[in-house]
């Protein structure tokens, strides 16, 4: 038995939202803030580098 499931998120999905990404200098905190960007957050970004 197979289970596919087709998502894909709209571009707005985050739109007014402000979201607080740390650790956003690299790693998973900034492919997480990329990921919020396409979708329409706004960010406030925290890393030591």
């Amino acid at each position: 038995m197979s289970c596919k499931i087709d998502y894909v998120a709209p571009a707005d999905l985050l739109a007014g939202r402000t979201i607080l990404v740390t650790g956003a200098g690299d790693g998973i905190g900034r492919a997480a803030a990329l990921a919020y960007a396409r979708h329409g957050a706004t960010l406030i970004l925290l890393g030591r580098t």
